[in-house]
């Protein structure tokens, strides 16, 4: 008996995209401040992109048994 490879679709265009996708966020957060020669990420502290506010927003979860409750 011969051994045959198994049939498989292989990788698309959409499972490329969304690796290149994941990188691409990575090294946007990474090198934001590179010309301040910071360089954010595994090692280094994550400055927000925004300002935060100076007010607290007041939020109230209301609990319920079902999906229409909330």
């Amino acid at each position: 008996m011969e051994a045959l490879p198994r049939r498989g679709d292989g990788f698309t265009q959409k499972d490329f995209a969304l690796r290149n996708a994941s990188w691409l966020i990575s090294d946007i957060m990474t090198d934001r401040h590179a010309d301040k020669g910071r360089r954010e990420g595994f090692q280094a502290p994550i400055s927000n992109d925004t300002p935060v506010a100076d007010e607290k927003a007041l939020y109230q979860r209301r609990i319920g048994r079902n999906k229409k409750d909330f």
